[in-house]
């Protein structure tokens, strides 16, 4: 979570914005590259991903006088909004599948051991993929954004406790799923 004097300098930004629709630049810059990579992240296309960005700061300039500070960084917010839009969209639309963009692996190891980690990775990013959509939102913000539970209850509109039960499920839900993948070997 951001410290006391960046959760301040945060709020001024907004407090800014509302005056002043310009200001909301600085707001955009900070939080764009994270909004995008959660974007990206839930619906696999980078077109789709760009729209919703676009639509996720649209909704925020335009509510921006909505906005309540909670002690949860903005970001928090942004995240909600763009959960938001994304839910919206796929109502009308099916979900993209999941793809198997892996990262780069290091040069160190082997052609085995690299073959060996994308595989495993393939397995969790598909295990991922069949949790139930408030499992993997939660485990998507956690682990794939770095959330702390207080920012992610705020996004998905939940209290903390159940954020903690949505990832322990989850974890529980994947530890079972990959012990089964790894026996199937």
């Amino acid at each position: 979570m951001a410290s006391l004097p960046q959760q301040e300098r945060e709020r001024k930004l907004v407090e800014a914005a509302r005056d002043d629709p310009v200001a909301f630049e600085a707001l955009y810059e900070q939080n764009v590259d994270a909004i995008y990579g959660y974007a990206l992240q839930r619906v696999r296309d980078s077109t789709v991903a760009e729209d919703v960005v676009s639509e996720t700061f649209h909704r925020a300039l335009e509510n921006l006088d909505r906005y309540e500070w909670r002690g949860v960084p903005f970001s928090a917010w942004l995240y909600h909004i763009a959960g938001n839009v994304i839910a919206a969209r796929y109502r009308r639309e099916p979900a993209a599948p999941m793809d198997e963009a892996g990262e780069l692996l290091d040069e160190a190891i082997g052609p085995e051991q690299s073959l060996l980690i994308g595989e495993r990775r393939h397995e969790l990013l598909a295990a991922v993929a069949l949790l139930p959509p408030e499992q993997h939102q939660a485990v998507m913000l956690h682990y794939g954004h770095g959330l702390r539970n207080k920012e992610i209850a705020y996004i998905m509109g939940r209290s903390e406790g159940a954020i903690k039960q949505l990832l322990h499920r989850a974890l529980n839900g994947l530890q079972r799923r990959l012990a089964t993948v790894g026996d199937e070997r």
